[in-house]
Parts: structure tokens; C-alpha cells; sequence
């Protein structure tokens, strides 16, 4: 069988090398595709993935229609002559358009309700819905899936790119990760990462802050390095702190046992209101709150990270590898789809 995955984030990259490398064991034949944007070329480029680029990012919602539009377009062609058994997309609206007005089932994954836009353009369209147990089925059931449709694993989706992966000791860097600003569901939204990291940087010279950008924003100083793309995971292995304003970093950061404060400019995530009353992660929703917050890790540094470090290997300890668990669903699923 041949399966195509379709993969428009560097999370999503993340996920999509491990998925397919299981899928190649279970013997299905893997076809990948990815849209052109910066940010995920990047990612595609540094982890080795043969994924064909389609189509573009848009960044106003005027652009996003008209290049989903044409992306779909694009997208139907590929499917045509690719010819693929089954789409495994991680909510792509021209995935799951192209394969649902084709017939093909597809199959989603995503730790991601509250992406309310593309939820509602993918999840009714998708045959099964995979995602971790921490997240009700009505979260997604409300979006037009029926709950028998939906797949549990108990795993935060990093595991499937954590394992065997340790934090080295922490050097005096903070590593910070700014928000996805231009995101459909955080479009009306102000993050206060980039000022918080002015004051910080201002205050404690003797660290490093090591800005991940999305956009170009943060201005530089001494102490402030600036990054669009890099190996994310290797600079949050050394980091002694991570100040982060997007979902899968601070799932990164928790399980690893790095102090983290998340600076994410809207309602608690659903992964945050599981790690944030286990102590795995500070929210913060001002510079005010940001700096104390910082202040107090750093000032009790060793006992804060000893109880971090201890906490997520715990965690870790109970949780599954994904990546194998969703490719033998799909592939007992496929065998019961068949006519």
C-alpha cells in the first residue's frame, strides 16, 4: 500500500520522518508532501526528509484562501498520478479536501484543537482522528467527527522524537521561541515574548538569549542571537532555561526536565492544563508575571532543575512512543476499510 503524508510545520516534519520510517517497516511505500515556506524547508531539509514542496504559505486571510485554493488544486494532480491507498495529513485543509473529494481515506493527527479554522475545514472530512489522551474526543467531536472516529494514545507527541534524547548540562542560555503571530487562530492576538526578553536580556547579561524567530522580530544586542531556523532540540537540551510561546516546544522543554515559562498570548492549551499543575510549566500572561517568574527560577536554579529533570523522566517513564501505535492502527484500520 502507499501511503502519502502530507506536512506543513517543523513539528510536523518531526512527526511525519517518524511515522514514515514505521510505515516503510510495516512495508507500505511513503510518498511525502510539504508546502514552501521557510520555516519547514528548513526542517525538511535538516532531518533528511524526501518530501515534494506544493504551493505556498499565506500570511493575511485573503492570501490563505487564495493559496489553499491553489494549493488544492496542485495537490489534485499529485494524488492523481501518485495514486496513493491512503493521506495521512496533521490537519491539512488541501489534504484532506483533496482526498476526501477522492475517495481516499485519510487519516489525522493533531494535539491541536483550538486551531478552530483548519480543525473545521479537516476534521469532518478525515476517516479516523488520532490524538493524545489528554485531550477529550469532544473537543474534537464538535467539529463534525463521530467520537468512534477518534484515537487515543497515551503519549505527548514528542515522545516520538524524544527517545533516547537527555539534557546535557545546562550552559547560560536561554533558549525562547516566539509566537506564532500570523497563525489563523492567533491572528488577533499580542504576545509579550519580545518584550520580556528585552527586559530579561537587559537584566542578566551574563546570559545568553537565543531568540528562535518566526518573522524577524526581536531586536539583537550583545547578548541576544537571533535564529529563523536551526536544530531547535539540540540548543533546548543545553538550554538552562526555555521561554516559549508555541505548544510543541514547551511539551519538548517539560519532558526533558528544562525550567519553562510559557508566554503562549491566549487561553491555557489543553497540554498546558495538564502540565502546568504537575509543576512541568509557568504560564505567564505579562511581562510583569514573565520576569518574576524567571527571577525565581534562577534564583533557586539547582533545586528548580533537580525537580524538573526528576519529574520528566517520570513522565516519560508512563508515556508510549506514538509513531508505531498510530501506523498498526492505520494499517489494521486500511485492512478493515477494504470493500
Amino acid at each position: 500500500m502507499k501511503v502519502w503524508i502530507d506536512l506543513l510545520t517543523p513539528k510536523q516534519a518531526m512527526m511525519a520522518k517518524h511515522l514514515s520510517e514505521e510505515f516503510e517497516r510495516l512495508g507500505f511505500e511513503v510518498v511525502m508532501t510539504t508546502r514552501r515556506y521557510g520555516q519547514v524547508l528548513g526542517a525538511v531539509e535538516l532531518l533528511g526528509i524526501d518530501a515534494k514542496a506544493i504551493g505556498e504559505y499565506g500570511y493575511g486571510l485573503e492570501e490563505k484562501l487564495r493559496l489553499s485554493l491553489e494549493r488544492a488544486g496542485l495537490l489534485l494532480n499529485f494524488a492523481k498520478d501518485e495514486r496513493p491507498d491512503l493521506c495521512f495529513h496533521f490537519l491539512s485543509p488541501e489534504a484532506a479536501r483533496v482526498s476526501f473529494g477522492l475517495g481516499i481515506p485519510s487519516f489525522a493527527e493533531s494535539d491541536s484543537p483550538h486551531a478552530e479554522a483548519t480543525s473545521r475545514l479537516t476534521v469532518p472530512l478525515s476517516t479516523y482522528l488520532f490524538t493524545p489522551w489528554i485531550i477529550p474526543k469532544g473537543a474534537w467531536a464538535r467539529y463534525g467527527i463521530s467520537r468512534d472516529r477518534i484515537i487515543k494514545y497515551r503519549a505527548l507527541d514528542p515522545m516520538a522524537w524524544l527517545k533516547g534524547v537527555e539534557p546535557e548540562e545546562p550552559e547560560e542560555l536561554v533558549l525562547v521561541r516566539m509566537e506564532e503571530a500570523r497563525s489563523s487562530y492567533l491572528l488577533d492576538k499580542r504576545g509579550i515574548t519580545e518584550e520580556l526578553v528585552d527586559r530579561l536580556s537587559k537584566a542578566h547579561r551574563e546570559l545568553k538569549f537565543v531568540v528562535l524567530s518566526r518573522y524577524g522580530e526581536v531586536g539583537r544586542r550583545e547578548n541576544v542571537e537571533v535564529l529563523r531556523f536551526s536544530n531547535a532540540l539540540e540548543l533546548l537540551r543545553k538550554a538552562k532555561v526555555a521561554i516559549l510561546g508555541g505548544g510543541t516546544m514547551t511539551q519538548e522543554a517539560a519532558l526533558l526536565g528544562i525550567p519553562t515559562i510559557s508566554t503562549y498570548p491566549s487561553t491555557y492549551l489543553i497540554e498546558e492544563r495538564y502540565l502546568i499543575p504537575k509543576g512541568f510549566v509557568s504560564k505567564v500572561g505579562s511581562v510583569e508575571e514573565g520576569v518574576r517568574e524567571f527571577e525565581r527560577i534562577v534564583g533557586d536554579y539547582a533545586r528548580v532543575r533537580r525537580e524538573c529533570e526528576k519529574k520528566a523522566e517520570d513522565e516519560r517513564k508512563r508515556m508510549i512512543d506514538p509513531a508505531p501505535f498510530i501506523t498498526s492502527k492505520v494499517e489494521s484500520l486500511m485492512s478493515s476499510l477494504k470493500p
